[in-house]
């Protein structure tokens, strides 16, 4: 079963969404009595690498629906504030969940997210914001499957498989030099996208044991 990491904990972090955005004169209104300017109109430490920024730029984000029921013209803006987010607080207001996956429901917009997720990972993120981007990213691989057969998202899960498979060498470092649970969130979205061809199998049972041997020594420390 997958959880939503922002409900129970993510990697030591708490962190609760309370926002709904909807566009207003063409532009992202937010509309959560406790949403906050974006860290990076705030000038924060953390800024938005320039591949990011260009594979924002490639995409024509208003010509897509977006999980929230609007164009995804606004979902730039929470890509960045996200990756600039120096705390939970600063995420407050600014979500992917019901936008770019909502419960591993995926959208038209999702795979172009999906691109710009595996983009922000190929550079450096605060712990905080790697942890919310590889929860959507596993959201999104464990509702990729549910569409090959439907007409309308037809192509979707595909499209985001090709993404992540581009990714893929990135993922593996992450999750065997990362933590348990990364591990074991890499292991996951490694088997939902069938990622890796022949060297798949090889590679989870990696990550599989690397969450074995790193909670053992956890338990360990635990009753010394």
């Amino acid at each position: 079963m997958v959880m939503r990491l922002s409900e129970f904990g993510c990697g030591g972090y708490f962190v609760k969404h309370l926002m709904a955005v909807g566009p207003a004169a063409g532009s992202c209104l937010i509309t959560s009595a406790g949403a906050r300017d974006p860290a990076w109109l705030l000038g924060s430490a953390v800024v938005v690498s320039e591949l990011v920024r260009a594979e924002l730029r490639r995409v024509d984000w208003a010509s897509l629906k977006c999980g929230c029921g609007d164009s995804a013209e606004h979902v730039p803006l929470l890509f960045e504030a996200i990756i600039t987010a120096e705390t939970p607080r600063d995420m407050i207001g600014y979500t992917l969940d019901d936008h770019v996956e909502g419960d591993t429901i995926i959208f038209e917009c999702t795979p172009p997210a999906v691109g710009v997720i595996m983009a922000a990972l190929a550079g450096d993120l605060s712990a905080l914001t790697r942890d919310v981007l590889l929860q959507t990213l596993l959201f999104v691989a464990a509702g990729s499957g549910d569409y090959a057969l439907e007409a309308e998202g037809a192509g979707l899960g595909d499209r985001c498989r090709t993404h992540a498979q581009e990714g893929f060498w990135r993922l593996l470092q992450i999750g065997l030099t990362g933590t348990a649970e990364d591990a074991e969130t890499i292991a996951d979205i490694c088997e939902y996208f069938e990622l890796g061809g022949d060297k798949a199998a090889f590679y989870q049972a990696e990550l599989r044991d690397r969450v074995r041997a790193k909670t053992k020594r956890g338990r360990r420390r635990l009753t010394m």
